[in-house]
């Protein structure tokens, strides 16, 4: 028993160390003995030994080393250390349980009860068989572990700073261990991977080929192998519910992404290019490639686990980024642009895509497409049949080609057509913009207006309208056609006299009518041409006229003829209106007064009119006699058609006498206040009597004789 030693065991029953007992090495027998070590603590090294139990003390610590070169299988208990020799170590552990750091084991056995936690040394790594372990943390080398040693069907176990763990054909749950760090592992045949949740943790895992079915949860990154991968986010295992959890998992080489309904789950894709399927995943962000996205439908089966998930069974809602292609399920799929940088998409069988603040162009599949859309800019249709609606009250603005069916919502809905000619049935639009080619639009609705421009044709369902790209309003269906003219019942002007230069308002009263009338040609009223009509309301309307110099005078109380014809915007006219204003004092009078004649006698000058004249003085009258301006001045008449003016001297008999006048200057007008017109040289009858008798200055006959019978002329000489 000396230290250093080695004990051989002979048979009988199991070995004890006394309390100061010390030995290097121990040799069994190859029987079922076994060794019980004291609480010295033990470093030692054995082999051919059926198993050892460590000793019981807190602080020495039991070091085995399993020697040989044939390989050990040996159960062991209560130690802390347990190093493997050359050989195949095979380690059994009791059911009180170990935790014991190891070192180039090839198998180690837990029991079904107890809870093992087995640490892995040195810096080479660890391959190693084990089965019914709890917990294992890895060495700094690099450790392949697998779980299936002894034909195990099924672990849990938590793990920590492993490289690589292979799974049995059962379910098997790796955990990884909190306060440990990151983890990067391979795992082959693992059912469930449960990262560490920590934000400070990056937990890694690889699929081995073949494809995999694995359920992951608090994992950073997935990255697939070579076969068909499916990774679900969403699971329940025995006590280990993670059927609502939330995460985002950034994947790789991932052939299908199942979410679930009880959290909110995100996946990332970090290939440059993926063809992915995914189901009940609330976001998926592309990477840098072209990414292609099937979404599906799962019923209620559990991916992994025993416990069925409620999936999205009727369709799904996914907010998207940085991918290219949405293929949708037999169910109501509906795609969300996830950030406000636009994103192009090509869509199949997706019933809602919902942009956001950036650019989003959507392209619709081929085969058809029945889409409801929202906060889109462009949408491209594809070869079918595309019925588009828009699913936002707010108004939308969006371009869009090849599409053959589109309805708008409640808001103001702007249609902007792609070029290259577009044909299209719309509903509940307010505005459609044309592009270059020629665009058909066909309304559905039966009632209802919009607003075109460059379009070339509408069809609504009462007419069609070829507007060539106008800017044009359609309101449908069309007012009925108007045949009713204007009806018009009576006509008035104001009963006071009207002169020349006047402007007279003509009151006309119509039948009710919303409609606004415009004057027909040849409109008159007293023979004078009507404009400006102005409506007042629905039942009266006002024009007027000039009464102009050469009109036809009316005289007062005799009827003033009338001939209206209005017109409405159906170019509707009346039958003219020829019932006469009959007034008492509406005196038409279109004509200037004129001299019928003038005469003088003396400084009496007379001055007939065709009227009767007032008159208050001369002003504007200039006579002339002989030649010389002669002063008048107004003595009497006005009221008649006779006005008497006296000259300053008298005319006498034989002058000639003109007159002028100028009703610029003068105050001379008819009893309608129209004044005479210019008056140039008129004629003055002279009428003055010659009241001087004859002078004669001298009497002359020829100075010669005269005899019987001559003629003899006298000359005699008289005044002038």
């Amino acid at each position: 028993m000396a230290a250093g030693g080695t004990l051989t065991l002979t048979s009988g029953s199991d070995y004890t160390f006394s309390s100061t007992e010390v030995w290097s090495g121990i040799r069994g027998n190859g029987s079922t003995q076994g060794v019980r070590l004291n609480t010295q603590g033990q470093t030692l090294s054995v082999s051919n030994l059926d198993r050892i139990i460590g000793g019981t003390s807190s602080t020495r610590k039991d070091v085995v080393t399993l020697a040989g070169t044939g390989g050990n299988t040996i159960t062991v208990e209560a130690l802390e250390t347990l190093i493997g020799g050359s050989g195949n170590d095979r380690v059994l552990l009791t059911s009180t349980g170990a935790t014991m750091v190891v070192e180039s084991l090839e198998t180690i056995l837990g029991a079904t009860t107890g809870t093992a936690l087995i640490t892995l040394a040195g810096t080479t790594g660890n391959t190693m068989s084990v089965g019914y372990l709890k917990s294992m943390i890895g060495s700094a080398g690099k450790d392949v572990i697998n779980i299936n040693a002894a034909g195990s069907v099924g672990s849990t176990m938590a793990v920590a700073l492993m490289e690589t763990l292979i799974g049995t054909n059962g379910l098997d749950l790796v955990a990884t261990i909190g306060g440990t760090g990151s983890n990067t592992m391979f795992l082959e045949g693992i059912e469930i991977v449960l990262g560490n949740a920590s934000a400070s943790v990056n937990d890694v895992v690889h699929l081995a080929s073949g494809g995999n079915t694995i359920g992951v949860a608090f994992l950073e990154t997935l990255m697939g192998g070579s076969g068909n991968d499916v990774a679900t986010m969403s699971f329940k295992s025995g006590t280990a519910n993670l059927q609502s959890t939330a995460g985002t998992l950034a994947v790789s080489s991932i052939e299908t992404i199942v979410g679930g309904t009880g959290g909110r789950n995100t996946a990332i894709l970090l290939d440059v290019g993926n063809t992915i399927t995914v189901a009940s995943l609330n976001t998926l962000i592309g990477g840098g490639g072209k990414d292609v996205v099937n979404v599906t439908l799962r019923d209620g089966t559990a991916v992994v686990g025993d416990g069925g998930i409620p999936w999205n069974t009727s369709g799904s809602t996914m907010l998207v980024s940085l991918i290219e292609t949405m293929i949708g399920s037999s169910g109501d799929d509906m795609v969300v642009a996830l950030n406000n940088d636009g994103m192009t998409l090509a869509v199949s069988a997706i019933e809602s895509v919902v942009g956001k603040a950036g650019n989003d162009v959507v392209h619709l599949g081929t085969g058809g497409n029945t889409i409801q859309v929202e906060a889109l800019e462009t949408l491209v249709g594809g070869s079918g049949t595309d019925v588009v609606t828009v699913n936002t009250s707010r108004g939308t603005t969006m371009t869009v080609s090849a599409v053959e069916s589109i309805v708008g919502n409640a808001g103001t809905d702007v249609i902007q057509f792609g070029n290259g000619g577009n044909t299209i049935q719309v509903e509940a639009l307010e505005t459609v913009i044309g592009g270059t080619g020629n665009d058909v639009v066909t309304v559905t609705e039966t009632t209802g207006t919009i607003f075109l421009s460059g379009v070339e044709t509408i069809y609504t369902p009462y007419q069609t309208l070829t507007l060539s790209g106008v800017d044009t309003s359609v309101t449908w269906p069309p007012a009925p056609a108007d045949t009713t003219p204007p009806s018009i019942t009576t006509v008035s002007i104001p009963d006071t006299a009207m002169k020349i230069g006047d402007v007279v308002t003509v009151t006309i009263t119509v039948a009710s009518d919303s409609d606004t009338y415009t004057l027909g040609n040849g409109s008159t009223v007293g023979g004078f041409a009507l404009g400006n009509l102005t409506k007042v309301d629905a039942t009266t309307y006002t024009a007027t006229f000039t009464v102009t110099s050469g009109g036809t005078d009316v005289a007062a109380g005799v009827d003033v003829p009338v001939n209206i014809v209005l017109t409405d915007s159906a170019s509707n006219s009346n039958t003219p209106y020829t019932t006469a204003i009959s007034q008492g004092a509406d005196r038409i009078d279109a004509n200037r007064p004129t001299i019928a004649s003038a005469a003088v006698n003396g400084t009496a000058l007379t001055v007939t009119f065709a009227e009767a004249m007032s008159a208050s003085s001369a002003a504007g009258l200039t006579v002339t006699v002989a030649g010389q301006s002669r002063v008048a001045t107004y003595a009497s008449g006005s009221g008649t058609t006779t006005l008497t003016f006296t000259l300053a001297s008298a005319v006498t008999q034989g002058e000639t006498v003109t007159l002028d006048y100028n009703p610029g200057t003068g105050n001379l007008t008819d009893t309608a206040s129209n004044a005479p017109a210019s008056v140039t040289n008129q004629s003055v009858t002279n009428n003055t009597a010659d009241t001087t008798p004859p002078s004669i200055t001298t009497v002359t006959i020829p100075d010669q004789a005269a005899k019987v019978g001559d003629t003899v002329t006298v000359t005699i000489t008289v005044a002038s």
